[in-house]
């Protein structure tokens, strides 16, 4: 199925979450949005450099799923943390997963809190900001 179409059966309380979303990761400083394959990314900007020098790419700490879920670059200890102490997060099932990724369930059963949502997303932007 393609992305347009999965787009089109989402329940209205997934695509407000897609957008809550979106808006949060967006308000974070340098947090621009890229597609990447066919999902959308959100990467801190790199600092712009001197003329004549190659700038680094702009790391990504946040992709968005059409299926209600969002994947975090996370330390494998920020991982941790949230897979224990809150509900709706989990470690990506492959070795993307044993690096710190982390699927987050944004709407439906087992969704987690939006504090919590806003707060592990704070901590990937962190990641990446660092990073640069």
């Amino acid at each position: 199925m393609c992305a347009r179409a999965r787009r089109r059966a989402e329940s209205p309380a997934a695509t407000r979450w897609r957008d809550r979303f979106r808006a949060w990761a967006l308000a974070l400083p340098g947090a621009v949005e890229v597609p990447h394959f066919d999902r959308p990314s959100f990467r801190v900007a790199p600092p712009s450099k001197r003329a004549g020098t190659k700038p680094k790419p702009a790391r990504i700490f946040a992709t968005l799923w059409d299926d209600g879920r969002a994947c975090l670059m996370l330390t494998p200890e920020q991982q941790a943390k949230w897979e224990d102490g809150a509900c709706g997060f989990s470690a990506v099932p492959n070795k993307w997963g044993d690096a710190g990724a982390t699927l987050v369930m944004l709407s439906g059963s087992g969704a987690a809190k939006a504090a919590d949502v806003k707060a592990a997303l704070r901590e990937a932007w962190g990641n990446a900001a660092r990073s640069r």
